[in-house]
């Protein structure tokens, strides 16, 4: 089949997807809406869940990189810190969140990039934030990290004519909705 070349391929997840991913398996878990951060549902979420589902086999495994590890908990530490005006309500959130994302996170490899090849890329300090360009360098680094999970526009602009590559865009799955 057209796809089924990337059937044993890692999956690469941009912020967004990453943050739609574990945010929503806590706020199943938990009854928060902390998915309103980044204006996901969890319907959203469980859309999610079968798009990983469709790649996940015992061989696969979830790709991040340190930038977007990084962007990840920033936005979790700046972003739900807006939603509570308690601060003992905060605290223990973030401590429930704390203890939840540890099993999560230790599951997804997290492949270097190295700020030289940073450096090097066409986009650096132009169109794309350094955490996007982490994601092209690994998938040109990495021959099995040839699937992102993307909803960010750049990306599904960038990489719309490249065949080697197979560029999920999230957005798109869900306004088409057949899974």
């Amino acid at each position: 089949s057209l796809y089924g070349r990337f059937l044993r391929q890692d999956v690469v997840f941009d912020t967004g997807l990453l943050f739609l991913y574990l945010i929503g398996s806590f706020d199943s878990k938990e009854g928060t809406h902390l998915l309103d951060l980044f204006h996901y549902t969890l319907d959203d979420y469980h859309l999610l869940l079968k798009i990983i589902h469709l790649f996940k086999k015992d061989h696969t495994h979830f790709v991040i990189t340190p930038h977007i590890f990084h962007e990840l908990i920033r936005h979790i530490q700046m972003d739900v810190e807006t939603m509570y005006s308690d601060r003992l309500a905060l605290q223990q959130v973030m401590e429930k969140l704390k203890e939840f994302l540890k099993n999560p996170l230790q599951q997804i490899q997290e492949l270097p990039t190295g700020k030289d090849r940073i450096v090097d890329h066409a986009s650096f300090l132009f169109q794309w934030e350094v955490g996007d360009i982490s994601l092209d360098v690994v998938s040109t680094l990495h021959n099995n990290c040839n699937i992102l999970l993307t909803d960010d526009k750049k990306f599904i602009k960038a990489y719309e004519t490249r065949d080697d590559f197979l560029l999920i865009s999230f957005q798109d799955v869900k306004h088409n909705a057949y899974l």
